[in-house]
């Protein structure tokens, strides 16, 4: 005995095979190449996103390359504007030489220096404390000749009347900034 499928359950097989057909292809086939394609997106998306980023970094690089050049010329301009490291007897002689060339008789002078600090280039700050005595006008003009110093700030000072009408007595502090080559320099 055998069965005879009728027209309208051959067409409902006929759907179904192409059905199962369909979905076996898409499970066996489409589904892991539409799995890889949107792995391989992602890590498009991830790749592009890293791109980027070293992009950035690298114009920061650049930036900061620049930035760098800049500031070690400003050191070497600001180093060669320093004083060359001198003994407190080479400060001594040059701060009398500044009161010498205003018309200032020095007095009472100290000098004393302080390392700034463990480096290749080191700071050294000269302290020089003392009085001069002089007229008003050589007084003004050593305050504005240290003032123009770019290595020398005058810390403190102080104008007295001297023992004459025509003559002042200055008491100061200097700091000479000076500059410690290498070893071996």
């Amino acid at each position: 005995m055998s069965y005879q499928f009728s027209r309208r359950e051959k067409i409902l097989l006929y759907i179904l095979a192409v059905l199962i057909l369909t979905v076996g292809v898409f499970g066996l086939f489409l589904r892991p190449a539409l799995d890889r394609r949107l792995s391989l997106a992602v890590m498009r998306d991830e790749e592009i996103l890293r791109k980027q980023d070293m992009e950035k970094l690298f114009a920061q690089k650049e930036f900061l390359e620049n930035q760098e050049a800049e500031m070690k010329e400003k050191v070497m301009m600001l180093a060669s504007s320093f004083y060359k490291d001198m003994d407190t007897e080479e400060l001594g002689n040059l701060v009398i030489s500044m009161l010498d060339d205003e018309g200032l008789m020095a007095c009472n002078m100290e000098v004393s220096k302080i390392p700034y600090g463990e480096s290749d280039f080191g700071v050294v700050v000269g302290i020089v404390t003392g009085e001069a005595i002089g007229s008003g006008k050589s007084i003004e003009r050593f305050i504005h000749v240290t003032a123009e110093q770019s290595a020398m700030r005058m810390k403190s000072f102080s104008i007295s009347d001297g023992e004459t009408s025509n003559e002042g007595r200055m008491k100061y502090e200097l700091e000479i900034y000076m500059l410690r080559a290498k070893a071996g320099e």
